[in-house]
């Protein structure tokens, strides 16, 4: 599931004129990426937790996704996770089948400067997902 999250999320960044605009989808990734060219982002799953499940098998689990976007200038770092933020927060989007996101919040946001030269700003979302079962 948390594949098809990841997934969602991507396509949801390539749809999102003022995201690409800054980051084109082809710099956005899951999972770690150690030689990429700045500026890129990554998508990363850090948490998960089944929050109510149906007699039917249908559920809804909240999955924690980290969002870090990494540049050699500060002010751009921001300009892309604005953007992202703005695409994001408070969210509901169509995954496959049935399955959706029903809500996306904003949990957590940090930066850090990875020695001289890159910014990493991260935000942390919590998404409630709804996981739909043989319809």
């Amino acid at each position: 599931m948390s594949a098809d999250l990841m997934t969602g999320i991507q396509t949801r960044w390539a749809a999102t004129t003022a995201l690409i605009a800054l980051l084109p989808a082809a710099s956005v990734k899951t999972g770690t990426t150690a030689t990429a060219t700045v500026p890129y982002a990554t998508i990363n799953k850090t948490g998960s937790d089944t929050v109510m499940r149906a007699n039917s098998g249908d559920a809804v689990d909240e999955i924690t996704v980290a969002i870090m976007v990494s540049d050699d200038d500060y002010d751009d770092a921001h300009a892309i996770m604005d953007q992202v933020k703005t695409a994001f927060d408070r969210a509901d989007f169509a995954l496959t089948g049935n399955d959706k996101v029903i809500g996306m919040f904003k949990a957590d946001e940090s930066e850090e400067r990875d020695g001289d030269t890159i910014w990493r700003v991260t935000v942390e979302f919590r998404c409630q997902v709804y996981l739909a079962v043989g319809v």
